[in-house]
């Protein structure tokens, strides 16, 4: 059986042989909850027929602030921010945070050969990226087709219509490589609920906390707070 690394890329202002999975959220803001129940979900279904793949473990990567910077121009959390809030949403986890803001490809080969280094070879090891099904078009333009694309479905778009779409406009190696996992069954909170919380505040901390608590864990809200994350979505 293959065995598999999870890659979860974040450009949170906030995507494992292993088989790597990478997943890109379009929205920077910090860390919520639906990043994790979104890595969650795609392992269960990696791991359940008919892929059956063996997840060993995973990564959530930060993009660059000069990245974001050209996406947003503005709004969005420094990276020290950024990193804090991914270490303390992954902690007492099996999902770690990479912390290289390499481009996917570069940080694909380096995980690669850092398995070969330490376990041969022989090590039977390959990577799987995850995206949004609204993510789909550009992961597909910018990720080698050496690697699996997982496509995981979300609330709020046409997916099945869009997922034929995206086969019948792909490629042969594009085609061959996608995933697609669905249908969606959990709870999708709404990046954007986070962003107009922290750009709207006008309450105080306990009214913050408590509208924050269904959004992003715990120790995640005491950093929000403590560090006066807001002020960054003014």
């Amino acid at each position: 059986m293959l065995k598999n690394i999870l890659i979860a890329g974040c450009e949170c202002g906030y995507e494992y042989e292993y088989r790597e999975i990478k997943y890109r959220d379009p929205h920077p803001h910090p860390q919520d909850l639906n990043h994790l129940t979104i890595i969650d979900f795609s392992v269960n279904a990696l791991q359940s027929p008919p892929q059956n793949f063996e997840i060993l473990g995973g990564y959530l990567c930060p993009l660059s602030s000069s990245w974001l910077r050209k996406k947003l121009a503005g709004k969005h959390l420094p990276d020290g921010h950024r990193e804090a809030l991914l270490l303390l949403a992954t902690e007492g986890t099996r999902w770690m945070v990479n912390r290289s803001y390499c481009s996917p490809d570069k940080l694909s080969q380096a995980i690669l050969q850092e398995c070969n280094d330490r376990f041969g070879e022989g090590f039977n090891i390959s990577i799987i990226h995850i995206c949004g099904i609204d993510a789909i078009e550009n992961n597909t333009r910018i990720l080698s087709t050496q690697y699996l694309l997982a496509v995981v479905d979300r609330p709020g778009y046409d997916s099945e219509t869009l997922w034929k779409e995206i086969l019948e406009n792909a490629t042969p190696d594009n085609r061959e490589r996608l995933i697609w996992i669905a249908p969606w069954i959990g709870e999708m909170r709404s990046s954007t609920q986070l962003r107009k919380l922290l750009t709207n505040v006008t309450s105080d901390h306990v009214t913050l906390r408590q509208d924050l608590q269904d959004l992003v864990l715990a120790s995640c809200i005491d950093y929000i707070l403590e560090c006066n994350i807001e002020q960054w979505f003014q």
